[in-house]
């Protein structure tokens, strides 16, 4: 399988959006144990505690998408990109 056919994990979701393990668990209402079992694919959590993760994790994702749309429309890319390096 290639590179680019792979799915990006639960992990890589949470660290795009910005979040820790902890926050995560918070904004989900789940335990942080929780968030880290399915991190690691175990079979044992809900199907609840899934769709809580997967909901908080797309909300953040969508909201960093626009901040970074909007940011490009009124700053530029070559300022956000000096911005990003300050």
């Amino acid at each position: 399988m290639q590179e680019q056919d792979q799915k990006p994990s639960i992990k890589q979701l949470r660290i795009q959006a910005g979040l820790s393990v902890f926050k995560l668990a918070m904004k989900a209402g789940i335990s942080v144990s929780t968030v880290n079992r399915l991190e690691k694919g175990d079979r044992k959590v809900s199907l609840l505690s899934a769709n809580r993760v997967l909901n908080i994790l797309s909300q953040e994702l969508r909201q960093e998408i626009t901040t970074n749309s909007v940011k490009k429309l009124f700053i530029g890319e070559e300022d956000q990109d000096q911005e990003e390096q300050s």
